[in-house]
């Protein structure tokens, strides 16, 4: 009896402090015959008599399920469901992947199909499944998804997403520890797709000052995705975060939300620090059917500034961006004066920052790569009248193949019109 009395003890213990570690002793106990079934503290009670259920399951899954299907009493059926609920959980933490799918799909087919002599079966299998947005059922889960192979995923966030809408603050804590980007985008998935109920736990975790910037911009995302204008009165501190991947995450959350409207609010982060923001900026311009002459001044004005030296690696994607989307719009006029062709043209001229067109003729360093002036040739293409025939004339000789090819494909351009 001291020994028994003493092992209940450290058992308490190990409840808390591990309980995977406190099953795994007194369950041992309990196969020895240490322990009777009464005698386990209640919660690994349970545990042991889904364990016996997991092993008789598995020695004939195929025949257990089909005499799970084939019950016709209600309670019998209530009680076997809710049973196989939680071994679908317990065998997806042994890493039992294809036995839990088994298991959750028979539960699925339940839900949807009727049973001539079990009418209620779709109600009550329906009723079993809400055990899964429990919370440690949940830890569970995301455990599970953090484990397994990466073709056994989907099974897993199918059985996340049957929790249902009571299950969103799990998954949300879930993806606060979780740094797998693949995973968490699983998890944003099954979140969106939960919809309208999971937004007010979203914006509950989004607001805390502890929140991680990766689980600021997944929220930001989803929240995107369902076009809630839940976060619209706090979008400018978002835009301002100290992150740069949650202030670009905000733009693509403005624009999902206002549409054309949000133009005025995006073009401002044009002066943002991170060239990526910068470049998302010009992205996201570039996607609408049109844009104001204010809109595209300021794409003209920040890609002749960034023009005014040299290039780095990270700035050129938003520089190649903004060239591509001034050729897009093709504006006739800018509202300052002047139209995109001079500001190409100049750009062009003062390439090597000495000696114009010439210098770079008689072997002048180049400043820019030969993407970046190839977009600009090629937007001088469609943009272009006669004054760009002299540039793109002598850039036709020039020693780059690439800028080359460009400049004679540009004047041919010019030429049809």
């Amino acid at each position: 009896e001291k020994v028994r009395f003493a092992l209940r003890r450290v058992t308490a213990r190990l409840l808390v402090e591990s309980p995977e570690v406190a099953a795994g002793i007194m369950g041992d106990l309990y196969r020895r015959g240490v322990f009777t079934l009464g005698e386990l503290p209640p919660e690994l009670r349970e545990r042991m008599m889904l364990d016996q259920f997991i092993n008789f399951f598995l020695e004939d899954p195929g025949q257990r399920l089909a005499d799970f299907s084939a019950i016709k009493t209600a309670r019998d059926y209530q009680v076997a469901a809710n049973r196989y609920v939680l071994m679908v959980a317990e065998l997806m933490r042994r890493g039992e992947v294809e036995a839990a799918d088994r298991i959750f799909k028979t539960l699925i087919e339940h839900l949807k199909t009727p049973a001539p002599s079990l009418q209620n079966r779709g109600p009550m299998a329906r009723e079993a499944m809400k055990q899964l947005a429990r919370p440690s059922l949940i830890k569970i889960l995301l455990d599970a998804l953090v484990k397994v192979d990466k073709e056994q995923r989907d099974k897993v966030a199918a059985v996340i997403y049957a929790a249902g809408a009571p299950a969103s603050v799990a998954i949300i804590e879930g993806m606060a520890e979780i740094e797998d980007r693949s995973l968490r985008r699983i998890l944003c998935e099954i979140l969106t797709r939960i919809g309208a109920p999971a937004v007010s736990p979203i914006v509950d975790r989004i607001n805390r000052p502890e929140s991680s910037w990766f689980l600021i911009r997944n929220l930001l995302m989803i929240l995107g995705d369902l076009k809630s204008p839940a976060v619209s009165h706090n979008l400018d501190s978002f835009l301002k975060h100290q992150h740069p991947r949650v202030r670009e995450e905000a733009l693509v959350y403005a624009v999902k939300l206002l549409g054309l409207e949000s133009e005025q609010k995006i073009i401002g982060s044009l002066s943002d620090p991170d060239p990526a923001v910068q470049r998302r900026v010009i992205r996201l311009l570039s996607r609408f059917p049109e844009l104001s002459p204010a809109a595209l001044e300021s794409t003209a004005n920040y890609l002749v500034k960034k023009m005014e030296g040299e290039i780095s690696a990270e700035d050129e994607p938003a520089a190649v961006s903004a060239v591509e989307m001034l050729g897009k719009f093709k504006p006739a006029g800018l509202p300052g004066g002047g139209t995109v062709e001079d500001i190409l043209i100049h750009i062009l001229e003062a390439e090597t920052g000495r000696g114009g067109l010439l210098g770079r003729l008689t072997g002048t360093k180049v400043r820019h790569s030969a993407k970046l002036r190839g977009a600009i040739i090629e937007t001088l293409g469609k943009v272009g009248t006669g004054k760009a025939k002299k540039v793109l004339a002598a850039l036709a000789k020039d020693k780059d193949q690439q800028v080359k090819d460009k400049a004679q494909a540009a004047l041919g351009e010019l030429e049809k019109r």
